[in-house]
This record gives C-alpha cells, sequence and structure tokens, in this order.
C-alpha cells in the first residue's frame, strides 16, 4: 500500500524529467547554431583537400592555333566544353614524359563512364625526335597531339611555368572554360590525380 503511493507521488518528478530532456534535445540544434555564428570567426580554417596546387587566379590560355602529329590544324578552342588532362614535353619523350602519358591515360580511364567529358593533350616543345614518339603514342591511342606552331608552344610555356620551376614534364588540369585550374609536379602520384579529378567532375555542372 505504502509502495503505491510512494509510486504515484514520484510519478510527476519522471514526467519533468522527460520534459526537460525533450526541451534540451530540441534547443541543442538552435543553441549550436547561434554558437556557431558567434564564434564562426575563431574556428579554425579546414584544411584543403585538393593533392595538386590549386591554380588562383586560374590560368587563360586563350585561343591558340596548334598543329597536330598529321599537320592537321586545330585550335584549343576545339577542347572547351571537356575537361582536360595534359603534359608539355619534348619529343625525346623520357622517362617522365612516359609516366605522364601513362598517367594521363590512366587517369583519363578511371573516370569510368565519366570519361567521355576529359580529353588528353600533350604539348610537344622540341620536335627533334618525332619519328621515336609517334611509335610510343601507338600506346595512347586518341590523345590530342599538338607540335607547334612555335609561338603557340611558348605561349604554353609562359601560362604552365609557375608553380613548377619549369613547365615541362609537368601535368595539369583544364576546366572546360579553358583555363589551367590545376598543376602537379613531374613525377606525382597518379592515384591522387584520379581523386582530385573525380572530386572535380562531381562538383562540376559544366562540361
Amino acid at each position: 500500500m505504502t509502495s503505491a503511493v510512494e509510486g504515484v507521488a514520484q510519478s510527476p518528478k519522471r514526467s519533468n524529467r522527460t520534459l526537460w530532456i525533450l526541451i534540451a534535445v530540441c534547443a541543442f540544434p538552435y543553441l549550436a547554431g547561434w554558437l556557431y555564428f558567434q564564434f564562426r570567426a575563431e574556428l579554425p580554417v579546414p584544411a584543403t583537400t585538393n593533392f595538386g596546387t590549386l591554380l588562383s587566379p586560374v590560368r587563360v590560355v586563350g585561343d591558340l592555333p596548334l598543329v597536330g602529329l598529321d599537320g592537321a590544324t586545330f585550335n584549343t578552342a576545339d577542347l572547351r566544353g571537356k575537361w582536360v588532362l595534359m603534359t608539355l614535353a619534348d619529343s625525346a619523350c623520357a622517362a617522365a614524359c612516359q609516366k605522364n602519358l601513362y598517367n594521363l591515360r590512366q587517369v583519363r580511364k578511371a573516370m569510368g563512364n565519366e570519361r567521355r567529358r576529359v580529353e588528353r593533350l600533350l604539348v610537344v616543345t622540341r620536335t627533334s625526335h618525332l619519328p621515336a614518339l609517334q611509335l610510343q603514342l601507338k600506346e595512347h591511342e586518341g590523345m590530342k597531339v599538338a607540335v607547334g606552331p612555335e609561338p603557340s608552344v611558348q605561349q604554353w610555356q609562359a601560362v604552365l611555368q609557375n608553380p613548377n620551376p619549369v613547365a615541362e614534364d609537368g601535368l595539369y588540369i583544364l576546366d572546360p572554360l579553358g583555363n589551367v585550374i590545376m598543376s602537379y609536379p613531374p613525377d606525382f602520384n597518379g592515384e591522387l590525380i584520379i581523386k582530385d579529378l573525380r572530386r572535380l567532375l562531381k562538383v562540376s555542372q559544366v562540361g
């Protein structure tokens, strides 16, 4: 009998406790939001998640006339609307160049169905070893190759130089508007380039 009376007497306390818990749960998001806006200037800035060097401001390439291996002419404007993986190399195509060509192919392949949004471009700085280069390029079908004219190649070098000390043998990403936005030094890890490009394709509404 006594226990029943005590149980009845305690029930209002349990009810109040539940009520306060509900109030606290409902108020927490508002309190957290208020604290964030009050102290957001003092919060640590999150680290960037890209692995390559993000160029800011972006490097504008402009419309450059180019000559392909077969002598046909094309223009950088023809690449607009696509993401472009590109590198600059001597026609002798030493080890760094060969690795870049491999990375260009593998990075695009790793994009799966999204690879239709990605083009590859090799700009050749010196053409004295073109026959040997053509043999190597048989393993890289579909890649666009520019071997001139010289003023356009020099313009490419000027645009791409810095942050890499030498533009040659670096690897670069151009956005669908024709801007160089990302730079990688020679001998960079291709797996990390894949992560960068996947993120760009995912967030981009262009290209």
